[in-house]
């Protein structure tokens, strides 16, 4: 069994991975760009005939879902790319679904919680901005249970968690410190594409041209999101190989 790796070695192998999945998987990334273009575009004309707040409410879960829905069906076969060494334009609904109710409530306690606070009082507000740090201690101690789904480990539900909480034991300081260094590069460049963004904002009536930059902002952003959600996938592939000794494929 080869030691424990570092975040670094991790964060490497990851970076690896993504890029050899894009040139393997081209489709699905570019499928995925597609479909939260779609969605957004659609999502917004939808929106404008919602008048009644419960029904925007439940507009906004069923929006994030199928957001998550669209970030699984790109994360899935990054995981099993790596972990199982497949590779073309395949398409998982069961495990896609499955993992994408399982970030959900996360997604909830990242979004809802903050935008709850600002209309609440200190107290609350506090409450809720230690909840939402609790999420995210939370997610690092399930991560490895992503992967698992992916690759059809089979269990039940219950036993997901506790499986993925057990082989996280030990090892939290190292998945967090993964998962940093690995996003610390996009995320470095995250001020620079808003900075973009903003200069980028124009009126409605804006020319042909100046909207057609607009497109191609919004396009990066897209881009960004699903290479993020690739790029954890395959850290997370990375660490359930190693702390699992699941060394299914060779190193990138």
């Amino acid at each position: 069994m080869d030691k424990k790796p570092s975040g670094r070695r991790i964060a490497r192998q990851a970076w690896a991975s993504l890029f050899s999945a894009f040139w393997r998987m081209p489709l699905i990334f570019l499928a995925g760009m597609g479909l939260l273009a779609a969605l957004e575009i659609g999502g917004g004309f939808l929106s404008s005939f919602l008048q009644d707040t419960i029904a925007s409410n439940l507009f906004a879960l069923m929006y994030a879902f199928t957001q998550l829905v669209i970030l699984a069906a790109v994360a899935v076969p990054v995981h099993r790319f790596i972990l199982l060494g497949e590779s073309g334009m395949n398409f998982y609904p069961a495990i896609v679904l499955r993992s994408a109710a399982w970030l959900m409530p996360f997604y909830l306690a990242w979004i809802m919680l903050p935008k709850a606070g600002i209309s609440s009082g200190e107290p609350v507000t506090s409450l809720l901005t230690m909840l939402n740090w609790a999420s995210w201690v939370a997610l690092v101690w399930i991560f490895l249970l992503f992967p698992a789904v992916a690759v059809g480990e089979e269990s039940d539900e219950g036993k997901r968690v506790e499986i993925a909480i057990r082989r996280a034991r030990g090892n939290f300081w190292l998945i967090l410190r993964s998962l940093l260094m690995t996003l610390a590069p996009a995320f470095l460049a995250l001020p620079v594409i808003l900075l973009v963004m903003n200069f980028m904002q124009v009126p409605l009536d804006a020319s042909p041209i100046t909207a057609g930059t607009i497109w191609l902002v919004q396009a990066g952003g897209w881009a960004f999101l699903v290479l993020t959600s690739a790029l954890v996938a395959a850290a997370a592939s990375w660490l359930y190989s190693h702390l699992t000794e699941a060394h299914l494929i060779s190193e990138f």
